[in-house]
């Protein structure tokens, strides 16, 4: 059993007196998982302290990158191609924790106020946008009255003054989508 290791210079296995010796190149390999380690001094983003603590900071964040020239017309086609606004949420939420704007305590918690800004995008653009991926089929659960509860609350999603900051609002409201700035 022990003769099968590779490094056999490294092991003085003596078998008339079932011991094993090891010696110092024995333990100058490498520590187990060493390789799926990074570089402490060039770390991650997401390795460092992140950029941001406050969920209204962060929020303010999001909406500015989501609004971004290129980032806008991006989400505006994933929308009109069906892509729902959890996936979304999901990919911006977690891009902005790799690139260490947010923990991922934050990150979870800013899920909320990222789809009631995807929601607003996709009410902005005329765009009946799908809420959620789940695969459920809609039309045959009309009996259902959660189902009906949530088409209601989808209906009255645009953002309230308590959901989102008065600041970011006051944005939204300012906001004009660039097909009407006369940009395409």
């Amino acid at each position: 059993m022990l003769q099968d290791i590779t490094n056999e210079e490294a092991i003085d296995f003596n078998a008339e007196e079932d011991t094993l010796n090891l010696t110092p190149e024995f333990f100058e390999a490498p520590t187990a998982g060493e390789s799926l380690t990074t570089d402490p001094d060039n770390p991650k983003a997401y390795e460092r302290p992140p950029q941001f603590n406050d969920p209204k900071e962060a929020t303010h964040k999001i909406f500015m990158m989501l609004t971004e020239e290129g980032n806008y017309e991006e989400i505006i086609d994933a929308l009109n191609g069906g892509l729902p606004i959890d996936i979304l949420t999901q990919v911006y939420l977690f891009q902005g924790f790799r690139e260490g704007y947010w923990s991922v305590d934050l990150m979870l918690s800013l899920a909320e106020p990222t789809m009631y800004i995807l929601i607003w995008i996709a009410d902005e653009a005329g765009i009946e946008a799908v809420l959620d991926s789940d695969g459920d089929d809609w039309d045959d659960e009309q009996d259902n009255t959660v189902r009906k509860r949530m088409q209601e609350d989808i209906v009255k999603s645009k953002p309230q003054a308590n959901q989102l900051p008065p600041s970011l609002l006051a944005k939204m409201d300012e906001f004009t989508p660039r097909k009407e700035q006369g940009e395409v």
